[in-house]
């Protein structure tokens, strides 16, 4: 009966010292899955703030092709009305030199 009390206790023994080597590997496996997913979460978070800066880039450079686009109107506008000035001042000029072939007939 001692050498059966000795086999189950030895029995016991291994099923324990199985069963903390087995949570031990699970335990190293999450820590290494944790470790991975830590990892994985950085890198999301550097690819999200590069995401960040570059939208913002793009933002501004829209920003300024908005404020060069503005600037191109304005000039022609400035142009039109220059043109229009400038077909008025002919038509005047025309009809001054019309006045005055008229006046010299």
């Amino acid at each position: 009966e001692e050498v059966e009390d000795a086999r189950d206790a030895e029995r016991e023994w291994r099923l324990k010292y199985e069963g903390s080597l087995s949570s031990s590997k699970e335990a190293e496996r999450a820590r290494r899955d944790a470790a991975d997913a830590r990892a994985a979460t950085r890198l999301a978070l550097e690819s999200a703030d590069e995401a960040k800066a570059e939208a913002a880039s793009e933002r501004r450079r829209a920003e300024r092709w908005e404020r060069e686009a503005a600037a191109v109107r304005e000039t022609v506008e400035r142009c039109r009305a220059a043109e229009k000035d400038a077909d008025e001042a002919a038509a005047e000029l025309r009809a001054a030199a019309r006045d005055q072939a008229a006046a010299l007939l």
